[in-house]
Order: structure tokens, then sequence, then C-alpha cells
């Protein structure tokens, strides 16, 4: 249901202000150029589209926002109860790594405004570009198959031998996995490259 009313919708209207403010070279105010922020689309969508489609753009974005804290705040919490042992409850243990994960955005929305806003969010962009290979890989590595960590003991039966379940990912699986891997990596080191060299 998310897939196709709201990430279709999103990626449709970023497609609509890419061609807008490209192509046309012009920015929602109709003067200057250059790229536009999530305000410039807005307000693109709202002019090109329709009023529905921009508030329903800005929707789903809160509702991505929303998506990606909640896993912020889910990894949080079990990297808190396994490895640093915190004993609170888990109403504060979810307010508390809600709130450091949400601090860093609030400061410089506060202090910079929308010019810090959408350094902010070009600057998660690039690390997340540059960090999600290292995760991809392992990710891979050890779901497939050659890793054996996916067998998972059975339940004991009648039967005294033991009995392991493979959970595995299939092969074209992993090699789709592989290839994703490569592919970002190859994007990264194309766009460092181009970074040291100077160009845009």
């Amino acid at each position: 249901l998310s897939l196709f009313c709201f990430a279709i919708t999103i990626n449709s209207a970023i497609l609509i202000v890419a061609a807008t403010s490209f192509y046309y070279r012009r920015n929602a105010s109709g003067t200057g150029e250059g790229a536009g922020d999530l305000f410039d689309a807005y307000a693109l969508i709202k002019e090109y589209v329709g009023k529905g489609s921009a508030f329903l753009f800005a929707f789903a974005l809160l509702c991505a926002g929303q998506g990606a804290s909640n896993t912020a705040t889910l990894a949080g919490q079990f990297v808190s109860e396994g490895f640093l042992r915190w004993k609170l409850s888990p109403f504060l243990r979810r307010l508390v790594t809600r709130l450091i994960s949400m601090t860093p955005a609030i400061i410089i929305s506060v202090a910079l405004g929308r010019r810090g806003l959408d350094t902010l969010l070009i600057a998660s962009q690039v690390i997340l570009s540059i960090v999600l290979p290292f995760f991809v890989f392992p990710l891979v590595f050890f779901t497939s198959s050659g890793s054996g960590l996916m067998k998972v003991k059975q339940p004991p039966t009648e039967s005294d031998d033991d009995e392991y379940a493979d959970f595995s990912s299939a092969w074209y699986v992993t090699a789709l996995g592989y290839s994703l891997f490569a592919i970002m990596l190859a994007a990264n080191c194309y766009v460092i490259v181009r970074f040291c060299r100077g160009e845009s």
C-alpha cells in the first residue's frame, strides 16, 4: 500500500521538480537559476500539479521521516538493551533514543533555518551514499548460504538427531545483492573521482 500510494507519488513529484528546476533553469519564485530545495519542491508541485499533490508530497516526506526515525529508535533501543545494559522502562528508553536522534536536526533548524535544513539534507544523503555499501556487503554475505549463519536449530522432536532449518538467501537473491553493492561502490568511486578533479 505504501509503495503504490506514497512511494510512487513522492518519486514522481521529485522527477517533476527535477525537470522543472534543471531543464527550465528556474526556481519556485521564477527568478534566478539553481537547484531547488524541499520548499521549492512544494511550491513547484503546487503550481504545476495541484495543491492536493503538494500536500501529499509533504505528507509522504513526513511519513518517510517518521518511518526512518522509528527504525533508528528501535535500533538504538536494541543497542542500549544489549550492549549498554540500560535498566530503563521501554517508554523512557524509546524517549531517550528518539530525543538523541532528533536533537541535531532541531538545533540546525533553529540556528540556521531553511539554509541549514537544506545543507543538512544534502549532507545526510552524501553520508548515506558513502556508508551504504559498507552495510550492504556484510548483510548480503551473512545472509547467503555460504556463511552458514542462517541455519537455525529446530525444536526437539521424537528423533534424537538435531535438525536445522536453512533461512539463507537463494543464489539469485545473493547475486542481485552483490550486483547492487558493485553498482553503489562504482557510483561512489565515480563521484569521488569527479569531486577530487574539481568537476561539478
